[in-house]
């Protein structure tokens, strides 16, 4: 399954690579982009999150259609975009890493260029800083979730639980379905 986040910017608030590396430093985020050039940059972009090798899909173009805002219910999204005529995407497939580290990017990204965070599985947009506590509400709804369904699924069977979330985790499991703790095997 492929994840999509996109940042909608003015072209000229595209920041270097270099530039985007020290906003992420000084966030205080332990995410590392491999050196890329952020205008040509097409396809998988590697990086390094709390020093796990991850990465993500990356593209920077024009956005194409243009939808005039001037109806009497304009989309919030549309009003939050306004006259943004750039659209940086991010894609990723697989683990926790590719989609925290393309989070990450993309919410450091809105700050520093004005941008609007879009995430368009949830249909949720936050604009410049505010994207770090899209992000935050995001990952707490999801753990909520995962945590709803370990209790579901395990509860009623084991008694083992996760030193670090108190999930449920049966013997089986060699990490944690919350919160990826690595418990061993029992």
């Amino acid at each position: 399954m492929s994840v999509h986040l996109g940042v909608f910017l003015l072209r000229e608030q595209l920041p270097t690579r270099d530039s985007w590396q020290r906003a992420i430093d000084a966030e205080g985020i332990d995410l590392q982009l491999e050196q890329a050039d952020t205008i040509e940059q097409v396809g998988f972009w590697p990086a390094r999150l709390n020093k796990k090798d991850c990465g993500f899909e990356y593209s920077f173009g024009r956005i194409e259609t243009s939808i005039p805002v001037e109806s009497e219910n304009p989309d919030p999204i549309l009003e939050a975009v306004g006259d943004r005529d750039h659209q940086v995407s991010f894609v990723f497939h697989s683990s926790r890493e590719d989609g925290e580290a393309a989070a990450l990017a993309a919410a450091t990204l809105a700050k520093i260029a004005d941008g609007v965070l879009f995430d368009p599985q949830s249909g949720e947009f936050a604009v410049g800083a505010d994207a770090y506590e899209l992000l935050r509400r995001q990952e707490a709804d999801e753990r909520e979730r995962r945590m709803q369904d370990a209790i579901k699924r395990w509860g009623g069977i084991t008694n083992r639980r996760c030193p670090e979330c108190g999930a449920p985790c049966p013997e089986f499991r060699p990490t944690c379905k919350v919160c990826d703790f690595k418990l061993g095997r029992a």
